[in-house]
């Protein structure tokens, strides 16, 4: 074991306390995506119904900020999850504590998130491209490595997305008396 880094029944032992935070978080996380998305659907039907130009980008944009939002939600979901972990917090303290940590630091949280998604997507347009590309039988093999590559690199980023939310979180001030 590296110094100072708890050992893994440590690790497991603080995830297993922290269980039912974490499934009120991921919990309430699906239902903000869910609301976010029936949103996103009813104003892009409300917005624009024909099939003009102008319909059809007014209908792309109220998809990306749909998208958009989902994707901060998840984000803050990831942070609400390293605050629970991180200290001796339950739902309702750990929210307060990623309330104090996109406070104090929410561009640096955005960066950290924005340019790994932009990373992610950009690698699964190339992977899906590569694999309309490919879809031949005799390059299967060719095919099966892009995809686990893909898969690998996806793997990367989500953890140094973690890594980064970690030490901002370690930085936060700690919330004194009760929240």
């Amino acid at each position: 074991l590296a110094p100072g880094r708890p050992a893994a029944r440590v690790c497991l032992r603080r995830a297993a306390e922290r269980l039912g935070t974490m499934s009120l978080l991921f919990g309430l996380t699906l239902l903000a995506q869910a609301v976010l998305m029936v949103l996103t659907v009813v104003l892009s039907r409300l917005v624009a119904n024909g099939e003009a130009p102008a319909d059809l980008l007014l209908r792309a944009g109220v998809w990306l900020v749909g998208l958009f939002s989902c994707w901060a939600v998840a984000c803050i979901q990831d942070l609400a999850r390293i605050v629970s972990l991180h200290g001796d917090h339950g739902l309702w303290d750990a929210g307060a504590r990623t309330l104090v940590t996109l406070r104090q630091s929410y561009l640096r949280l955005a960066w950290a998130a924005g340019w790994r998604t932009a990373l992610a997507l950009v690698t699964l347009g190339g992977a899906l491209g590569a694999g309309l590309v490919w879809a031949r039988g005799d390059e299967l093999l060719s095919l099966v490595l892009l995809h686990q590559l893909a898969i690998f690199w996806f793997v990367w980023l989500r953890a140094a997305w973690l890594r980064r939310a970690v030490r901002l979180v370690a930085v936060a001030p700690r919330l004194g008396g009760s929240v």
